[in-house]
C-alpha cells in the first residue's frame, strides 16, 4: 500500500510538469544514458549520427523538435519534409523502439533535434 501511495505521488509530480506542449515523462524507473543535439537535418538523419552514437544499453529516448517541425520514421526508411510522423516545434515524444532505425529530417531550414537516451526495464 505504501509503495502504491509513493508511485501515485511520483505520478502527480510528473504530471505537474506537463504543459500545453507536453513534454513526455519517462517511465519510472528509467536510467538516463546521455544527450545529443542534432543540428544538420537537411537530409534524412539517423540517431546514430549523434556525436557519441546511441549509448550502449539505450532502449528508449525522448526526442524534441526545438525550433522547427521535424518528421521521423522508425522503420529505417528515410522520411522527407512532407512524409513521416511530424513532431511540432517545441513538442517532444517518448520513443521506446529500436533506436537505430529512427530517421529524422527537418520540414524547413534550421531545425534542431534534442535527444535524451534512457535504459528502461
Amino acid at each position: 500500500m505504501k509503495l502504491l501511495i509513493k508511485l501515485a505521488a511520483i505520478a502527480a509530480v510528473l504530471a505537474s510538469f506537463v504543459s500545453a506542449k507536453a513534454q513526455p515523462s519517462t517511465p519510472v524507473p528509467a536510467v538516463p544514458l546521455g544527450y545529443c543535439q542534432l543540428t544538420t537535418l537537411t537530409a534524412s538523419t539517423a540517431l546514430t549520427a549523434c556525436a557519441d552514437g546511441i549509448p550502449a544499453g539505450a532502449t528508449a529516448a525522448v526526442i524534441q523538435a526545438e525550433a522547427k517541425n521535424v518528421r521521423y520514421r522508425d522503420d529505417a526508411v528515410a522520411p522527407s519534409a512532407t512524409v513521416g510522423v511530424q513532431i511540432a516545434a517545441g513538442a517532444a515524444i517518448f520513443y521506446g523502439g529500436t533506436l537505430s532505425k529512427v530517421r529524422v529530417i527537418e520540414e524547413t531550414a534550421s531545425a534542431k533535434l534534442n535527444v535524451l537516451f534512457y535504459r528502461t526495464p
